[in-house]
């Protein structure tokens, strides 16, 4: 939660259409017949069989509107989230390169796994303030949702 606004994993769906998210998952699974479960269906990179894939990596983007005609400043309009999965090539020094960070389901030793973050902020005119929830809402259509007078 950044500034009251959930942070959100936004993905395509079938139609074109985007599903937002509010939270990510932490990793994913490929099945003995190499079936993605779940988020590893979002990456043709996760495909070794009997294999979890760990998301140790989030890229927060915080998007902004600029206040107009009021005090200087910035309302945020939006906190959005893509996890990824990186085998870094030095966990002492995470580089955010090399492919994605996976365990095969037969592993039985220790592992260390280094976890980081990027965090951009992009302007965004397109949104206003009051519109903010909108793509929240818009997302999951069958949202309940009721409204108090």
């Amino acid at each position: 939660i950044v500034d009251n606004m959930p942070v959100t994993w936004c993905y395509d769906v079938e139609d074109g259409q985007k599903f937002c998210n509010p939270g990510f998952p932490i990793g994913c699974y490929v099945t003995e017949g190499r079936q993605r479960k779940d988020a590893c269906a979002v990456n043709l990179d996760f495909s070794e069989k009997d294999t979890f894939y760990v998301f140790n990596h989030v890229d927060i983007t915080i998007h902004y509107h600029v206040v107009e005609n009021e005090a200087l400043g910035a309302r945020l309009v939006a906190a959005k989230m893509e996890p990824k999965s990186y085998k870094h090539n030095n966990v002492d020094a995470p580089d955010c390169a090399g492919g994605p960070m996976f365990i095969s389901n037969k592993y039985s030793g220790e592992i260390k796994i280094p976890y980081t973050y990027t965090v951009t902020f992009e302007e965004d005119k397109k949104i206003r303030w009051a519109s903010r929830w909108d793509y929240i809402l818009e997302s999951m259509p069958h949202t309940n949702i009721q409204w108090f007078r």
